[in-house]
């Protein structure tokens, strides 16, 4: 786990499946420096530069959350998978 210095929230967005909905909250975040991130319980976690991003296997909300982030470049720049 990695505490961050300053955070502000980019967008939310509601992504509605057959049989339920999620309502995902997208932050920027500042890492304190040589902070590292990483999966806090078991999960993966990878960096990527922003032109490799289409390329992952994503759940539907997550894709459109990515395709929303890719369209903001200053953003898209400094992204976490």
């Amino acid at each position: 786990m990695v505490e961050v210095e300053a955070s502000r929230q980019l967008f939310e967005m509601r992504f509605d499946y057959a049989e339920h909905s999620v309502n995902l909250h997208f932050m920027l975040c500042l890492l304190p420096d040589g902070a590292e991130p990483g999966p806090a319980e078991g999960q993966k976690c990878a960096w990527f530069m922003p032109n490799e991003l289409r390329t992952l296997d994503l759940a539907p909300a997550d894709a459109a959350a990515m395709e929303r982030i890719l369209e903001n470049e200053a953003v898209s720049q400094r992204l976490v998978v």
